[in-house]
């Protein structure tokens, strides 16, 4: 998805990119008129013009000479998607790896501040007028765009915050039994009987917690937790056993609380985790889980922390 350029892979040595490149920034500074567009591009740390208009016209529907005629004419007309893009370099990518990339820049210019200086001459030889005062202007108003952005997002989120999530909200409905909680299979390990009692030991001081969730209604379902132990004797690598003992169980009724589209699976290290000061964790497991991983590699089970399970 992300069409960073080589000058983000900066490994151990931060300046290295920039130090293959110098010879284009004395090229850059002395003899501008001489400089490709390839290696404009280079400097710039921008991809293809190409690789630019493809993700211009498939993310704001529009054109690079569009987005800049915006950007240096009236830019308070420019969206966050806009300002995104630019900011990123006319690059694809997740938020979190953006975040990572500019981290990596900021490293790099720490490191070298001549080196820095030098590049900052180049860009400046090589932009066009047009082309500086979109990047100026971008710089100015990102932050304004930005928080427009995200306010909706984060009152929103405020609002719900204040509420019981749906699966809490249903549990505090319910007349009568409001238990609720886990199948938590454990591998059965013949050369330590009972190993995994401690890790049951610490599970059982999570019962008593307050339920992990950002929203209200925690303490209302905090004392109607469960959790049944039950011993695997199968390999630890048998995930689709465990699905077909569960699904066995299940069909055979549960009891009340029980949930019915998932169950926990502690394995040797899962059992040992609880000894660790990050707490401990097991296998969250769907038991109707059927095709092999998905275009993202999940499979149908993930770790996840004890806690966050209750």
């Amino acid at each position: 998805m992300s069409n960073m350029s080589n000058m983000s892979e900066l490994g151990n040595n931060p300046v290295a990119p920039w130090e293959t490149l110098e010879p284009l920034f004395d090229k850059a500074i002395t003899n501008p008129n001489e400089v490709t567009q390839n290696e404009k591009h280079q400097i710039l740390e921008w991809p293809s013009r190409e690789t630019m208009e493809e993700n211009v016209s498939k993310y704001l529907h529009r054109t690079v000479d569009g987005l800049f005629q915006t950007a240096c004419n009236d830019p308070d007309a420019l969206t966050y998607p806009d300002c995104r893009l630019i900011d990123d370099d006319f690059c694809i990518m997740r938020l979190w790896d953006a975040s990572g990339r500019q981290e990596s820049k900021w490293h790099r210019e720490e490191a070298s501040p001549s080196l820095k200086a030098k590049w900052e001459q180049a860009r400046a030889a090589v932009l066009s007028t047009e082309e500086a005062r979109t990047l100026e202007n971008v710089n100015r108003v990102i932050y304004f765009k930005t928080k427009a952005y995200k306010q909706p997002i984060t009152e929103a989120d405020e609002r719900a915050r204040k509420l019981p999530t749906p699966w809490v909200q249903r549990i505090i409905h319910q007349r009568g039994e409001r238990s609720w909680g886990y199948i938590i299979y454990c591998f059965s390990d013949e050369d330590k009987p009972g190993g995994w009692a401690g890790f049951a030991v610490s599970f059982a001081r999570l019962l008593m917690r307050r339920p992990f969730s950002p929203s209200g209604g925690g303490n209302e379902i905090r004392d109607s937790k469960v959790a049944d132990f039950v011993d695997f004797e199968g390999s630890e690598n048998e995930v689709n056993r465990l699905r077909d003992e569960f699904r066995r169980r299940r069909e055979r009724g549960l009891r009340p609380g029980v949930l019915q589209n998932v169950f926990l699976f502690a394995t040797i290290e899962c059992r040992e985790s609880y000894k660790e000061i990050m707490g401990p964790w097991v296998w969250a497991i769907d038991p109707d889980w059927s095709s092999g991983p998905d275009e993202d590699g999940f499979d149908g089970h993930v770790s996840v922390m004890c806690g966050a399970t209750l």
